[in-house]
């Protein structure tokens, strides 16, 4: 902390998101009134408005700076409310939690929690959970935007843990894909900065063309709502050319499940034997020829060392007769390859032309000369080439289909 008269510049922390930004508070005759980044902080080279905002929340006129009971019944046009102390906050919120929970369940109760991206709930949000998990309470109202949700639930859901930190000081290629970072996330937006300068490419997917896209070596201009189609797109070019880790698929995904031909299902231990586990999923060992069972308690198979199919049209032994299968890996792999153009034919030109598929962005990344673009020791725009020609030929399209209806 440093000080010049009456000025305070205490070193900090932003606790208004996630990001946890290095900043400087001053304080001036005891009264916070500026936020500036520091610098010297690893996350401090630049703030954005809203950790320089805190001033107006910390001394705004509506602020609660005491605890309030209502004095007026609920729905009084102008409720009434009287201080109390937090002692007597503290203790009778903890009554009619007891009260309610005695009454009629802890499961009648449900937790608040505000968002933490604009609020300082970062530091309070494991707190809150603590107590409403040793109150036995499962209901919890929460706000969140669509990138949390995204980071910590469908990536949690996905691979079983949250999404990581990416490498960006050692990576050769950075994708940022509906992440306008330099306005959203100013730390993680210097990193790309760094690592752009340090030669890596920049692949912006992004419909408009903001923040990086306009700085980037690709900027994959997507139909809003097609991105499916590009992602599946990427997996066929990977899949196809080997691009992918085949033992941490084999060993750590579902892709080995064996799933039914005839409704599409997957196939359970019940399937194999009356009294099998309807729960356990099959995979077929090719070392064994024979089908291997997993179990979903324990997270694991009932043999260990087993070479896993992760593609073709297997045969297996059923109680009713040979049931046709293929792995679930197998089926994905096909998806992505469907998304490719050229296998798609003369219905997927079509559809992109008419805007069904988005850009064709998504489609033309099927084309294996399309994937060498996010290859570091490729210089070419291949893949903005390959939209270049589609807007080309939906914009020909088009303009005979208005000259057809003049």
């Amino acid at each position: 902390m440093t000080m010049s008269g009456s000025v305070q510049r205490i070193p900090g922390y932003c606790a208004l998101c996630i990001s946890s930004c290095g900043c400087i508070s001053v304080i001036e005759d005891g009264r916070l009134t500026k936020v500036e980044p520091d610098p010297s902080h690893p996350t401090g080279k630049a703030l954005c408005a809203k950790g320089r905002a805190a001033p107006e929340l910390v001394n705004h006129e509506d602020r609660l700076l005491y605890p309030l009971r209502r004095v007026s019944p609920k729905g009084d046009p102008e409720p009434q409310w009287e201080r109390i102390s937090w002692d007597e906050a503290l203790a009778t919120t903890a009554r009619e939690l007891e009260r309610l929970a005695e009454e009629n369940g802890s499961e009648t109760v449900a937790f608040s929690i505000a968002t933490t991206a604009g609020t300082s709930m970062q530091n309070g949000y494991p707190w809150v959970e603590r107590l409403r998990q040793a109150f036995g309470c499962p209901n919890v109202v929460a706000s969140m935007e669509l990138c949390n949700f995204t980071r910590d639930f469908l990536y949690a859901h996905t691979f079983g843990s949250g999404m990581p930190m990416a490498d960006l000081e050692h990576t050769g290629c950075v994708v940022l894909w509906g992440h306008n970072a330099s306005s959203t996330w100013l730390p993680h937006g210097t990193r790309v900065a760094a690592a752009k300068a340090r030669g890596a490419k920049l692949v912006v997917v992004d419909p408009r063309r903001v923040g990086f896209a306009a700085k980037a070596d690709q900027w994959l201009r997507v139909r809003p709502g097609s991105d499916g189609a590009l992602a599946l797109g990427l997996a066929g070019v990977m899949i196809d050319e080997d691009l992918f880790d085949r033992s941490f698929v084999r060993d750590w995904s579902n892709g080995p499940f064996l799933v039914r031909e005839d409704n599409g299902r997957l196939l359970s231990g019940a399937d194999l034997d009356e009294s099998g586990n309807s729960t356990a999923r099959v995979a077929w060992d090719k070392t064994a020829d024979a089908p291997v069972l997993y179990d979903n308690a324990s997270g694991s198979y009932e043999r260990t060392g087993a070479d896993l199919a992760l593609g073709g049209t297997i045969d297996v032994p059923g109680q009713d007769g040979v049931i046709q299968c293929r792995p679930a890996f197998d089926l994905y792999a096909g998806t992505g390859r469907r998304t490719d153009m050229d296998s798609g034919g003369a219905g997927a030109r079509n559809r992109a032309a008419d805007g069904k598929l988005g850009s064709g962005i998504g489609l033309h990344l099927g084309q294996r000369r399309a994937a060498q673009q996010f290859r570091p020791e490729q210089p070419r725009d291949r893949i903005a080439l390959c939209f270049d020609r589609q807007f080309r030929h939906q914009r020909r399209q088009r303009a005979l289909h208005q000259g057809a209806n003049k």
